[in-house]
């Protein structure tokens, strides 16, 4: 079965760099850009304004001043609205501090990566379960439509709880005992890609809590 293919462009990233991207290095990135983003704008300002006062000097004209003033009103308008909007942001998308809590819960195929027959059939066979008594089960949908249960341990590091590992009791090909965490920068959506001997592979995402 072949592999699924990872479209979003952060996880690429990661896949390249080997690690998740810290917060501080995401925002001294995103701070540098605003940088070169706003300098040519700034230096507008800084000119126009000197310029309008020379002007004023030479001509008397109120107007060149008023111009000004029109300016700054406006890019402080900007400023203030820019500033109210990404702290509204910050209070309904903004990062969570990422914990056990996040990774209980119900998690099934996320066929997104790889559309198609194969991952739509992995959606319907195969789920998983995180409880909150550190228990890792694995169903797997048989043909009777019953469903077999694979249950191990979950045993979480002395790091931050969402790095865990299996100890594998019960083994099937999809379960694998370190899975791979990939979530985007603010904590809000996260997935876990299992390595199964089989397929390759799987993608799984959180559907529901405990």
């Amino acid at each position: 079965m072949s592999v699924y293919k990872t479209t979003n462009v952060v996880d690429k990233i990661v896949s390249c760099l080997g690690y998740p991207l810290r917060f501080g290095e995401v925002f001294l990135f995103a701070g540098l850009f605003l940088l070169l983003l706003i300098s040519p704008f700034v230096l507008f300002i800084l000119v126009y304004t000197i310029s309008k006062g020379i002007l004023f000097l030479v001509t008397k004209e109120i107007i060149h001043l008023k111009k000004v003033m029109y300016l700054w009103l406006s890019t402080a308008f900007c400023l203030i609205v820019s500033i109210i909007s990404f702290l509204l942001y910050q209070e309904s998308y903004g990062r969570i501090t990422f914990s056990k809590e996040h990774v209980i819960g119900s998690y099934q195929v996320d066929t997104t990566f790889y559309p198609g027959k194969n991952a739509d059939w992995q959606k319907e066979i195969y789920r998983f379960d995180i409880t909150a008594q550190d228990k890792f089960i694995l169903y797997e949908k048989l043909k009777d439509g019953t469903e077999r249960q694979y249950i191990n341990d979950i045993k979480w590091n002395n790091g931050p709880p969402f790095n865990w590992s299996l100890n594998i009791i019960n083994d099937h090909h999809t379960i694998d005992p370190r899975p791979q965490l990939h979530r985007s920068l603010n904590n809000r959506k996260f997935y876990y890609v299992f390595k199964s001997r089989r397929f390759g592979n799987m993608f799984f995402r959180k559907i529901k809590d405990s």
